[in-house]
């Protein structure tokens, strides 16, 4: 191992305590090709179990790692306030804690994964990417490139965030320049202002604003670190496991192995026997994407619900934003005004 560590964060909000072992599974992937010092900074509030702490450091201890359990519990309500506009029916406020790893995490620099991703090739070499004077590096959003014409509502909602399709990023995998990134002010009170101006836009709250906010400050890398095709070979690149989770494991998917392998590594599959370890291998195996075909009849009925829904909210979003642009500037001009 070398002296110089690298550093990777991970976010975990678990009310149900059940999230806790993907993030473990990410964990494990990570160690499992990487020969180099780790140390794994896991942002947690009250929600993480005593027993899923012991899992975490036991995972770690099985490698000769090293994992730093962060609190931010106090943070929570400083994010409440901040995010109190935002639609997070869908992503809950869990998804804002990685907006806090400049102000919890010491290091320079970090790696940020969420806990859908899996590692399949040595972390060390997304470590040593030059920013190039950048605050982050990411690798282009290969989701987008893929059914979001000019036409789209997404197409649409990404230029208001100052940025284009060619340019943006997720948030799912992030090299972060620490050091750059505080040198740039306080970032939750730009995070707040960017909000209180377009908390009608919140089709990915967090991720959008890393958008807006970074635009032009990013250095793209190699699609090979965050890879959505999950069902072709996964060696060398970072998985993101999204939209289809590995664990639900119902399409025999490549990903779906990769991340039964690696759980039966980590110490929530550690007292398995051999005989359910490899039934765990053997179930994963045996399921194909047949078992998860609708008939033509469900597929049509579900394609012209998803037509009327965009529909719906294209309408919807385009109103609101008039609505709120025109708000907002009456009000800038009302403040403007001499008495």
């Amino acid at each position: 191992m070398t002296n110089d560590p690298i550093h990777v964060a991970l976010a975990v909000y678990d009310p149900s305590g059940t999230y806790s072992q993907h993030a473990g599974v990410t964990i494990t992937s990570i160690f499992e090709n990487t020969n180099s010092k780790v140390i794994i900074h896991l942002l947690h509030d009250d929600t993480l179990t005593e027993d899923n702490k012991k899992k975490f450091i036991r995972t770690a201890e099985k490698y000769s790692q090293m994992i730093e359990l962060t609190d931010i519990s106090g943070y929570k309500n400083r994010l409440k306030e901040i995010t109190a506009k935002l639609n997070l029916r869908h992503w809950g406020i869990g998804a804002m804690y990685r907006l806090l790893i400049q102000d919890v995490i010491a290091a320079d620099k970090v790696i940020y994964l969420d806990c859908d991703v899996l590692v399949n090739l040595d972390i060390k070499e997304m470590w040593n990417i030059d920013f190039e004077g950048k605050s982050l590096a990411a690798p282009h959003s290969v989701l987008y490139f893929r059914g979001c014409s000019p036409f789209s509502l997404r197409y649409y909602q990404i230029k208001m965030l100052g940025t284009d399709i060619q340019h943006y990023f997720s948030s799912g995998v992030l090299l972060m320049n620490l050091r750059k990134i505080r040198e740039r002010g306080n970032f939750l009170n730009g995070l707040q202002e960017w909000i209180t101006r377009n908390y009608y836009m919140d089709f990915f709250p967090d991720q959008d604003a890393l958008n807006s906010i970074f635009a032009g400050d990013v250095k793209y890398i190699d699609a090979k670190f965050h890879v959505y095709k999950l069902n072709e070979n996964l060696s060398g690149c970072i998985v993101h496991c999204f939209p289809s989770k590995a664990w639900k494991n119902v399409k025999g998917l490549s990903s779906e192995k990769l991340y039964w392998k690696m759980y039966l590594l980590s110490a929530w599959g550690e007292n398995k026997t051999p005989f359910e370890a490899a039934e765990v291998i053997l179930n994963v195996a045996s399921t194909s994407s047949a078992n998860v075909k609708k008939s033509l009849g469900r597929r049509i009925l579900r394609k012209i619900y998803s037509l009327a829904s965009r529909f719906i909210f294209t309408v919807s979003f385009f109103s609101q934003h008039a609505y709120y642009r025109l708000k907002y500037k009456l009000k800038a001009s009302g403040h403007n005004r001499q008495p």
